[in-house]
């Protein structure tokens, strides 16, 4: 499998300055691949090197086609079975600080693994969270210790996410 690097939904993407959207695009696409070779052992994940530049190579070749296109063309150059891909839609900073906050953290994604033969998708996934006080949702008490009992910033959440997603596809490889 290879991880091929996130995009961003036009709606995120035209609210920030493109350095920026860059910038959360590769942290994203970093955490989860540093997440699923943490978490799958069985399965081989092409260097995240190797399929950025197999993706960039097809963007190149084909500019005006989709991204879902894009990657299961650069799957199929690297020889791999699957791909997945992930597009973020949302990837607001906290606005305060780690004791108090006027507006939290929220980060919102979702994931796809394509079967690079036909490019239909094997499994996908979501992750959409803003950061809660705790009064408002107890039963998140043991999330809320998880992180230090703080407010945590989007890169954080975003981690917290990409971890979450490597564990819910390896739950499904072990189910299928």
């Amino acid at each position: 499998m290879a991880l091929i690097p996130f995009t961003s939904k036009q709606s995120y993407s035209e609210s920030q300055p493109e350095k920026i959207v860059e910038q959360k695009e590769r942290y994203l696409t970093i955490s989860l691949y540093d997440a699923l070779t943490a978490e799958l052992m069985r399965i081989k994940i092409t260097p995240l090197q190797e399929s950025e530049s197999a993706f960039l190579s097809e963007k190149a070749k084909n500019p005006k086609s989709y991204y879902r296109e894009q990657a299961v063309a650069a799957g199929k150059s690297l020889g791999v079975d699957a791909v997945m891909i992930g597009a973020i839609s949302e990837y607001t900073e906290r606005e305060g600080s780690a004791i108090g906050v006027q507006s939290p953290a929220a980060v919102n994604f979702s994931i796809e693994v394509l079967d690079t033969k036909d490019g239909r998708t094997l499994w996908e996934s979501y992750f959409n969270e803003r950061q809660k006080p705790l009064l408002d949702n107890v039963y998140e008490i043991g999330k809320f210790f998880k992180r230090g009992a703080k407010w945590i910033t989007a890169d954080e959440l975003a981690k917290e996410g990409a971890r979450k997603t490597a564990a819910d596809f390896s739950q499904f490889l072990l189910e299928n």
